[in-house]
């Protein structure tokens, strides 16, 4: 994933010191991403609730600096959109 792939406005923002984007539209950009990667609706929706909910809660570790990673992994195989936790 590359920044060509975020909105012109996150895009922007992305280049100054400070990044702040609503909690709602980095959920939206997650789901809208991974539905893209063909994750069922509801798999999509919860895994970018997480990713979301990571970064609010400030483990950016496991948040939005771990999504282009995660993206990457599913584009290459490593992670499954089919699989369940078990």
């Amino acid at each position: 994933m590359t920044l060509s792939d975020w909105p012109a406005a996150i895009q922007t923002s992305v280049r100054t010191e400070t990044l702040r984007i609503a909690p709602t539209t980095m959920k939206d950009q997650f789901d809208k991403i991974l539905r893209s990667l063909e994750f069922p609706d509801e798999k999509a929706n919860t895994l970018a609730r997480i990713f979301m909910e990571n970064s609010l809660d400030g483990v950016y570790t496991h948040g939005v600096n771990r999504f282009p990673g995660f993206v990457e992994y599913v584009r290459k195989g490593f992670i499954r959109i089919d699989g369940e936790p078990e």
